[in-house]
């Protein structure tokens, strides 16, 4: 079949306007430039407990979203990103009881790689101050600042909460001797309750965690 140039003109003009108008829909996404969103996933874990009528919740909640990386020569890369609070921020949450001298709140999150290792990774957490850790051979912690009160701001505060909005965990794209795709497999978020009180002239603490873990619903192998 032939085509004439004014039909020729007339399909690349409609092609630019198909590439152009992807753009924006991309940005929405929150993915960033070179990824486009995959799948969401929700994060909800609680736990609570008490200890001589000290009581305790620790809570985590929110969205994470999974973003696959483009690649125009080759196959796309799947779920080498993870966008923490996307759509809804991320909410860790300790909630006390009882009479108490010191109360804390530490919030974390651990992403887990496959192929490679967790030099690998990196996390970028929005301004938001937090302590960035090797965690295992193929895990990277990131600790936000612990949150604590003493005396009676402790005995005041019934509830402590942190809040994490368009955090970014990224894996590296395929190296010249990777076997497999490196792609972030899983993410775990930690919530620890902490709480120091007295017993006559004894000092005792207690603790609890609640934390929940998402992974990717579908995992295409793709080779580098």
């Amino acid at each position: 079949m032939r085509i004439g140039i004014s039909t020729f003109i007339g399909l690349l003009v409609a092609g630019l306007f198909l590439v152009g108008g992807a753009s924006p829909a991309a940005a929405a996404d929150e993915c960033g430039t070179g990824y486009h969103k995959q799948e969401d996933g929700r994060i909800k874990g609680a736990k609570s407990g008490s200890q001589n009528g000290r009581a305790l919740t620790a809570k985590v909640a929110g969205d994470v979203r999974w973003c696959t990386r483009d690649r125009r020569a080759a196959r796309d890369q799947f779920f080498q990103r993870v966008k923490v609070g996307v759509p809804s921020a991320i909410k860790w949450r300790a909630e006390f009881s009882g009479r108490r001298t010191k109360i804390c709140l530490t919030s974390s999150f651990t992403a887990r790689i496959a192929n490679g290792s967790s030099a690998g990774i990196s996390i970028a957490t929005n301004g938001v101050g937090a302590t960035i850790t090797s965690s295992g051979q193929s895990s990277k912690t990131a600790t936000l600042t612990r949150q604590c009160r003493t005396g009676s701001a402790a005995q005041s505060t019934t509830a402590f909460q942190q809040a994490a909005q368009n955090f970014s965990v990224t894996v590296p794209s395929c190296g010249l001797f990777t076997v497999g795709t490196p792609r972030v497999d899983s993410i775990t978020f930690s919530t620890v309750a902490y709480v120091q009180y007295r017993v006559g002239s004894e000092v005792r603490d207690y603790s609890l965690r609640a934390s929940n873990t998402d992974r990717p619903n579908d995992v295409p192998f793709v080779s580098c």
